[in-house]
């Protein structure tokens, strides 16, 4: 089941920010201060091809970011460039770069919450839920990585999934999709130097590479007011943790196999069974059966004669 687009498309830029590589003084040793740097190369490229869709097909233009209220002027810095809106997402699971799918629940929850939020520049219509037409991340995002939370969000939301495109397009009428119903063109470069031209249909979530495309230049008066506009947040709870949890580690101590009390009747005779003393040495074998079926049932006479398999009647 697909979600229809609506006339007025959602376009949404993930944005997030680029931790910043700082030195301490006067040791001058490096460190990394979180949430302090501007949105990386990639997803600026991404937040100008949301912006370029959004002029195409005559929709919204939203820019989300991830994480703490530090995160704002990267959001600042989307509204200069000419976003309508701007959204925080914060909650327990949404800001841990280690926790993709969390990431993809708060993203997806927060879209689900458009309608009801006092997002200034987004008008939504009555009825929708929220649901993106597209939805653009940056390829090697320093938060997003390159394909995990794509992924995540692209099954939540029941869309059409694109990574690593070089070139996105918006198009109305292409070939395979349905008269007036608008979709994209892109190219992908394949990991053998290939290029690929791909029709991606509506919603969609696509990731683009930091290539030629830059971020336009905001003016000054956008610049401005974007100094001083408001940014809304919506706290995303946390939901539940389905990550694989390590438990402790110890020696593999494989599990016992039983076997035949010795029948002897000497003691002695009993202790050689037990311990294997005098017993003939086994050595490998090959075998080559003809058929599968001969490869089995050599497999379970192996089995059987060390004790691994019970005696059939």
């Amino acid at each position: 089941m697909t979600v229809a687009p609506h006339p007025r498309p959602l376009i949404v830029a993930v944005l997030a920010p680029a931790p910043e590589a700082l030195a301490d003084q006067p040791s001058g040793r490096g460190h990394t201060e979180h949430l302090t740097a501007g949105a990386s190369p990639a997803d600026l490229g991404a937040l100008e091809q949301a912006l370029r869709v959004s002029e195409a097909l005559g929709g919204h233009c939203l820019a989300v970011c991830v994480g703490p209220p530090t995160a704002e002027p990267v959001l600042r810095e989307a509204l200069a460039a000419g976003a309508d809106a701007v959204l925080r997402v914060e909650g327990d699971s949404g800001a841990s770069p280690e926790d993709p799918a969390g990431i993809a629940r708060g993203l997806h929850a927060a879209f689900r919450a458009l309608p009801g939020l006092p997002v200034t520049g987004l008008p939504m219509a009555a009825g929708t839920d929220g649901t993106p037409g597209l939805v653009l991340f940056g390829d090697r995002s320093p938060e997003h990585g390159a394909d995990s939370v794509p992924a995540f969000l692209a099954a939540r939301l029941l869309a059409a999934q694109a990574l690593g495109l070089s070139e996105l397009t918006a198009v109305q009428g292409t070939a395979g999709v349905p008269a007036g119903v608008p979709a994209l063109t892109a190219v992908r470069r394949t990991s053998h130097g290939v290029r690929e031209r791909l029709t991606i249909p509506l919603p969609a979530v696509c990731s683009v590479e930091p290539g030629e495309v830059r971020l336009r230049r905001a003016a000054l008066p956008a610049l401005l007011a974007s100094r001083t506009a408001a940014v809304p947040a919506v706290n995303v709870p946390g939901g539940p943790d389905h990550r694989v949890q390590a438990g402790p580690v110890h020696p593999y101590r494989p599990r016992p196999r039983p076997l035949p009390p010795p029948t002897a009747a000497d003691p002695r005779e009993r202790l050689r069974i037990l311990t294997g003393t005098g017993a003939r040495p086994t050595t490998a074998r090959i075998v080559a059966p003809e058929t599968p079926a001969a490869a089995a049932d050599a497999l379970l006479a192996e089995l059987r004669a060390h004790g691994y398999v019970a005696e059939t009647s």
